[in-house]
């Protein structure tokens, strides 16, 4: 695939800004992503030509929900989102030490490992019962309907999809306090009349691969299963997270996938035609891993979401994540592509 005409659109004001996604509707582009102030945000900003942003707005504040943000839309083309977090730091539905003595006891049933081995992490989250700090939409991933002008109504009280969700493969077993902490990608399959929903996956520790499970009317999910990517090797190879979409002029899953290995990372592309099993088909922006207390990270991730005209696609990929590199600002770049060499690069 050949990039050109690199543009600069967006730089983060806070550094640690992430999980970007990229959406067009009615003429305009919102770019979404999760902001960490001294309030937990989800801020949106507008533009007319996908070069130009505005300030950003907030969307969401102190919720689970601002973690991961995903807007999308449905099969229907009604605008919808998904976000929010299953934390056992922050669980909002357990209010009193019996209900946390009766959490814990389930927990360690299901997650009971050598990597839950302190009571401390316990203590830690009686204390936030004890204190009601606890936030909004952290007992899973919750559904909304976009009403108007940033807007969002709550479909349902229950969260859809859980740390509980069946055959869901938690990393609450290596430890983790909070799960849903990362991107997310949802995507209309026309062919079975049912959406793909796609999520982290920890299948050991330090390895981080990609689960999903499917929804006919994204409430009840099937249960999870790993996707099938060729030659994955569980002892060496990490794709951070899911960003997965359905190419826009062909009925084809594409995918801008983080990759890391043990001393290098990329952007690897991939394809499938089933959303199930993928095949990789080239990769953008090889690199050495960055360090973030001795764990490796990717430099650049991809924006969720594509433009495109009748002669190109237009891609965007947030560079310096997490601000890694102090001496770089934290900036969304877009890149054109001609559709020959986007298509050429998406082989399935």
């Amino acid at each position: 695939m050949k990039l050109k005409n690199e543009k600069i659109v967006y730089t983060a004001k806070n550094r640690t800004d992430n999980y970007y996604t990229l959406l067009e509707r009615e003429g305009v582009v919102y770019l979404y992503s999760n902001c960490w102030t001294k309030e937990i945000l989800t801020v949106c900003s507008k533009s007319r030509d996908g070069l130009s942003f505005e300030k950003p707005e907030g969307v969401f504040k102190n919720s689970g929900v601002t973690h991961n943000f995903l807007p999308f839309k449905n099969k229907n083309g009604e605008l919808y989102g998904i976000g929010g977090v299953d934390s056992w730091k922050h669980e909002a539905k357990w209010h009193t030490i019996d209900d946390y003595e009766l959490f814990k006891k389930e927990f360690l049933k299901r997650f009971n490992t050598p990597y839950i081995k302190d009571e401390a992490r316990f203590q830690r989250f009686r204390e936030v019962i004890k204190s009601k700090k606890c936030l909004n939409h952290t007992s899973g991933l919750y559904l909304f309907k976009h009403e108007t002008n940033n807007i969002w109504s709550q479909v349902q009280k229950q969260p859809i999809v859980t740390a509980w969700s069946d055959g869901f493969n938690s990393a609450f077993k290596w430890g983790k306090s909070t799960e849903f902490d990362g991107h997310i990608s949802i995507v209309y399959n026309n062919k079975t009349d049912k959406y793909i929903l796609y999520l982290r996956n920890n299948i050991k520790c330090g390895t981080r691969y990609i689960q999903y499970a499917e929804s006919k009317d994204l409430i009840n999910w099937s249960k999870f299963k790993s996707i099938n990517i060729d030659g994955f090797d569980v002892d060496k190879d990490n794709y951070y997270y899911a960003n997965i979409i359905k190419h826009p002029d062909r009925d084809l899953f594409i995918g801008f996938l983080p990759y890391f290995d043990n001393l290098n990372c990329c952007v690897r592309l991939v394809a499938s035609e089933d959303g199930i099993n993928f095949k990789i088909t080239g990769e953008l922006f090889n690199d050495k891993i960055a360090l973030l207390k001795d764990k490796p990270k990717n430099t650049i991730m991809a924006v969720n979401g594509i433009l495109h005209d009748n002669d190109n696609y237009y891609i965007y990929f947030h560079f310096n994540y997490l601000g890694l590199d102090q001496n770089k600002d934290v900036v969304i770049k877009r890149f054109e592509v001609d559709k020959n060499s986007f298509n050429g690069a998406f082989k399935c």
